[in-house]
């Protein structure tokens, strides 16, 4: 028998396309591959069939041995004899299903076999729930007669789509919760897979989004939120990184802490979507138990420092827990960043909500209605509004994904400073706009080193917590396993509030011995040499006008951007004329700087480092470092024409590829080297000396060297381009760099 085909027939759920009754099998496949996947079924897989006339169309229903009903839709009546005639010949019975085309408000509920949920009115349905589309089954404000089901969102709706989110039925009779019952059981929402290995009970998790208390069970691989009205099922897979962060409104004994919990996929309460949990908790001393022996949790968490009974502060038990069952990053808010009290946040308002705006090293958070994280990959550029002779000023984020503009409102003047200072460190990233009230930066800071650490860093315990004291270097929330639930990248507890004039002294005091201590900013010589141009400059240059002269409305930064897109199309023969004339004025640049000779006082001025104690002894190379020490000649020999940087990023990725079973020699080697400098360092602190290894030192230099060597290729290679081109050159460098989780860019 040949093949039967129908064009335009919709698989109702997924999307339209082409329906075949090709032998023994129906074959439906939609028009475009990336809206559905096809589905075959085979005959001796369907139970029956019914069809129904919905309009001038008609629908087909198959019902399935194994699996939920199919209903296909668009089929003329003239097909359905076809279809009829095909199945009777495969033994298979096709009947009309009656259906209520009047319309109703009243009728009866019941369950078939198959996993739906039938509306009916006198015999007839009016409607169909399959119960594997149900997310959530509540009695809304525990009313006895009320049902409401809430639906899965579908992953390929556009904002065109129209969805069904949410229906509300009432039952009378009190019966209301004997559905529920049934639709949580045929849909295993609440049901449990498994052993719960770690239980938070409600006096422990007080959510502020969703606001509400909830019975937390950690599981293998999900955890379940049991609240009073809705439960949910959560993956691990579905997480993306999580936020320990501290409120500065803490005080006394006590503080709180904001655990967010950023998701992949948003949980739902009727129209409110939550991509977002936040979880309040504090540091109070709490016993946390893990329902594993210390043999199983070794094999399933090795490394991770959790035991069969923990006890210590509670924000530091959730953060070492979650981070180990999910293998996530738990970040802290940033240590570069100090409020004008010493916070890590400053005090705003998001529209009419007010809140707290972490600027941490690569993203906004803000908290907590609507909770927002913006990471600055996705940020054009940041805008100070301030009103002269205003208490406070406004901070607007553009957002790239979104087009958005964020307005985060009545930020207080003192904070100026702070956050327009810690700004100027990332402008990699964005175009900060309006920044000619800052202030000049208090001392220079040499940033470079940190990102560089802080890319590459691991999580190992010791480096961390020796960063904490020096270099800041990363603002992950790692454990350590000595003290059994400690955080090594620690949040800084806060210091209590200072009053406005304590807070105005001291400002003036940071100031003044800023004064005293950075190099006056010299003068530039009017004579000096013109500074070489790129190409891209000399390009530039020659076309700015006529783009100006075109578009007098567009302002500097949409002439850049313009100039940029430009750039990018040209080809390379274009691009070769403005290549020689910058190599050129880059000779002419050279021949006059190798006869001038600048005015006294008008040299740059030497930068002044902290003097390093050649007796204190060398901190320990961290995992990474370590794994790289043996792995790069390796990489050399495979990859002889690869320079220096291109080494550094297949080390890193390899690193990123490895197990934690191939990483653990270089982690136990990494401890061994911890302890051991920990006793030095305190032999030093007693005595002012101690004596080193010769091997140890060598190795650490020779690691000091490449990290030198990395800077300065680095620096070689920078373009000077402006900044819509430079963001190209470094936001690759930052993600190819990224070891296992740095901030707001882990895998």
């Amino acid at each position: 028998m040949a093949a039967t085909t129908f064009d335009s027939i919709g698989l109702v759920g997924y999307a339209v396309g082409t329906l075949r009754l090709d032998g023994a099998q129906i074959r439906w496949a939609p028009r475009n591959a990336e809206d559905s996947a096809p589905r075959d079924v085979d005959l001796d897989q369907v139970l029956r069939v019914t069809w129904s006339p919905v309009g001038r169309r008609c629908h087909v229903k198959l019902f399935l041995k194994e699996a939920a009903p199919l209903r296909f839709e668009g089929f003329r009546k003239a097909d359905i004899e076809s279809i009829k005639s095909f199945l009777t010949a495969q033994g298979i019975a096709m009947d009309q299903e009656e259906v209520e085309t009047g319309g109703g408000n009243y009728g009866a509920l019941n369950f078939d076999d198959a996993g739906v949920l039938n509306f009916t009115k006198e015999g007839k349905q009016m409607f169909e729930i399959n119960l594997s589309n149900v997310s959530q089954c509540v009695t809304p404000g525990n009313k006895q007669d009320e049902l409401e089901v809430q639906f899965i969102d579908a992953d390929s709706s556009t904002k065109d789509d129209q969805l069904l989110y949410s229906m509300r039925l009432w039952i009378p009779g009190q019966q209301a919760s004997e559905y529920q019952s049934s639709v949580l059981q045929k849909t295993n929402i609440s049901s449990h897979t498994g052993d719960v290995l770690i239980e938070f009970d409600r006096d422990q998790a007080t959510f502020v989004a969703p606001k509400n208390r909830y019975n937390i069970e950690l599981y293998d691989s999900f955890l379940r939120m049991h609240g009073n009205m809705y439960d949910y099922k959560i993956r691990y897979s579905d997480i993306s990184r999580f936020y320990m962060l501290q409120k500065p409104t803490s005080s006394g004994p006590v503080e709180i802490y904001s655990f967010v919990i950023c998701l992949d996929k948003p949980i739902r309460q009727g129209q409110q979507k939550y991509p977002y949990l936040v979880w309040q908790t504090n540091n109070e001393e709490e016993e946390i138990t893990i329902n594993l022996s210390e043999e199983a949790i070794e094999e399933r968490f090795p490394g991770s420092g959790l035991a069969p009974s923990m006890t210590g502060p509670l924000h530091r038990l959730i953060g070492k827990i979650f981070k180990s069952f999910t293998r996530k990053t738990v970040f802290a808010g940033s240590r570069r960043f100090r409020s004008a009290d010493e916070f890590q946040c400053v005090s705003c308002a998001l529209g009419p909500r007010n809140g707290f705006l972490y600027p941490n090293d690569k993203s906004f958070v803000f908290l907590h209605q609507p909770t927002m994280v913006i990471e600055y990959t996705d940020v054009e550029y940041v805008e100070f509004e301030k009103t002269k002779g205003a208490r406070n000023f406004d901070l607007v984020v553009q957002q790239k994904s979104t087009g958005k503009k964020h307005k985060f409102g009545a930020i207080e003047k003192k904070e100026f400073g702070a956050i327009s200072e810690f700004l100027k460190t990332k402008d990699a990233f964005f175009h900060i706009r309006n920044l000619e009230q800052s202030e000049e930066p208090e001392e220079e800071q040499d940033d470079e080193s940190d990102e560089e650490d802080e890319d590459f860093e691991e999580g190992d315990e010791a480096s961390d917590s020796d960063s904490a004291e020096e270099d800041d270097e990363n603002d992950e929330v790692e454990m350590v396993e000595e003290d059994g639930a400690e955080l090594a990248a620690e949040v800084q507890p806060s210091k209590a509030p200072k009053t406005a004039k304590a807070a105005v002294a001291g400002t003036k005091k940071r100031k003044l011995a800023a004064a005293e201590e950075s190099p006056k900013k010299a003068k530039k010589d009017a004579n000096a040499p013109k500074a070489a141009r790129s190409a891209y400059q000399l390009w530039s240059n020659s076309i700015r006008a006529e783009i100006k002269e075109r578009d007098p409305t567009l302002s500097m930064g949409d002439v850049s951007k313009e100039l940029g897109t430009r750039w990018k199309a040209l080809g390379l023969d274009e691009k070769a004329p403005w290549q020689a004339k910058a190599k050129e004025d880059k000779a002419r640049y050279n021949d006059e700087m190798a006869s001038y000779e600048p005015p006294e006082g008008t040299g740059k001025p030497a930068k002044k480092r902290r003097p390093k104690d050649p007796n204190a002894p060398k901190k320990p190379l961290t995992a990474y470092f370590l794994f790289l020490a043996k792995e790069r000649g390796r990489v050399k020999e495979q990859n002889p024409d690869a320079s220096f940087a291109e080494i550094g990023k297949l080390c890193g990725q390899k690193w990123k590829e490895m197990t934690l079973e191939e990483k653990a020699p270089f982690e136990a080697e990494n401890r061994d080297a911890v302890a051991k400098y920990k006793e030095q360092l305190a032999a030093y602190n007693a005595t002012g000396s101690v004596p080193t290894e010769e091997g140890d030192a060598a190795e650490e230099d020779t690691a000091v060297k490449a990290e030198e060597t990395s800077v300065e290729h680095q620096e070689d290679e920078k373009d000077v381009e402006p900044k819509e081109q430079r963001e190209e050159d470094v936001k690759p460098k930052l993600e190819t760099m990224d070891v296992e989780g740095a901030e707001d860019g882990g895998p």
